[in-house]
């Protein structure tokens, strides 16, 4: 087993994916593999991006309810779950911390 890695800007963050694989061409597999499920959940939840769950959610805020899928769902009753656990220390409405 050999460690495979590679370091790359996605949701606007810097992402390094590394494994342990026999060979490069297993390794580029599972590689592609992150990085295809990064842009996936990117295309799902970037606020920048017209057509992602957040973007609809966004943008008819206070005007009326959103059909969202599923997953997006799950994520945001987690994301409460987990700032009611921290008492607020977690709060998915904060933007980036610069």
């Amino acid at each position: 087993m050999r460690e495979y890695s590679v370091n790359m800007k996605l949701m606007g963050s810097s992402f390094t994916l590394g494994l342990l694989a026999k060979d490069e061409f297993q390794a580029n597999l599972w590689l592609q593999a992150g990085i295809n499920e990064i842009k996936r959940i990117e295309l799902l939840l970037s606020e920048f991006l017209t057509g992602s769950e957040t973007s609809k959610v966004n943008l008819n805020a206070g005007y009326r309810p959103v059909e969202v899928c599923r997953e997006f769902f799950e994520l945001l009753k987690r994301c409460l779950s987990i700032s009611a656990l921290t008492k607020g220390d977690f709060d998915i409405s904060v933007t980036a911390l610069n």
